[in-house]
């Protein structure tokens, strides 16, 4: 059986519940997912139509120069090991004026610390998913850069009764490349899914305690 894995299950669902993990790809039970505020999907679009139409270094100097060429894609790997298949749907592709490509995703917050430590895994995910695409899926190669381009909101602005907006600024955070990242999290995520029982549960897991009260799991 082939599993499918996106970024978030690779990465944040395996590491908050490696049982939960299990059950939501083997059995098919899932724990009750987070909202995501369709607003910052707002946001992003807003960002990703004034890139589209200026060249990056009108943005941010420190960005990759290049062109924004494509946003919202999936993206699908080939089968790894005959158990998994990566995909997911990445935000944005510069093609970079000194040739290749750029995955791209943006974040709106005000904290960008460890921006480039969170989300090593999901834009190396999507450039692995594009230098090793399934038949027919969208894909560019090769990919030489990735990186977040932070929006940090600070203040309300208003120009006249129908110009008022959030304003803020603008980073760019370089995320290193390394096809190993993805190796290892397959290497941990593997033989769980292999496995004909579920793994111990996080001891933090409310949603495994909660299930253990009420239906036996």
């Amino acid at each position: 059986m082939l599993y499918k894995l996106s970024p978030s299950t690779l990465k944040y669902d395996f590491a908050k519940c490696p049982r939960c993990f299990w059950l939501k790809l083997v059995s098919g039970l899932r724990a009750p997912s987070m909202f995501f505020p369709p607003l910052f999907n707002r946001i992003h679009s807003w960002i990703y139509e004034y890139m589209a139409s200026v060249h990056t270094s009108d943005i941010l100097p420190d960005m990759p120069a290049g062109r924004l060429i494509h946003t919202e894609r999936g993206v699908k790997s080939l089968p790894i090991q005959d158990t998994v298949i990566l995909h997911g749907r990445l935000d944005g592709i510069i093609e970079l004026d000194s040739g290749g490509y750029c995955v791209l995703d943006i974040k709106t917050t005000d904290k960008v610390d460890r921006l480039a430590v969170n989300y090593s895994l999901q834009l190396n995910t999507y450039a692995y998913c594009l230098e090793h695409s399934a038949d027919g899926v969208f894909s560019v190669a090769p990919v030489k850069r990735l990186g977040i381009l932070a929006f940090m909101p600070n203040r309300f602005a208003v120009r006249h009764q129908d110009a008022a907006g959030i304003a803020g600024s603008l980073k760019w955070i370089e995320v290193e490349k390394d096809e190993r990242v993805v190796g290892k999290a397959l290497g941990e995520v593997l033989p769980v899914l292999r496995s004909s029982t579920p793994p111990e549960s996080s001891k933090k897991c409310e949603w495994c305690r909660y299930a253990r009260m009420r239906v036996g799991l």
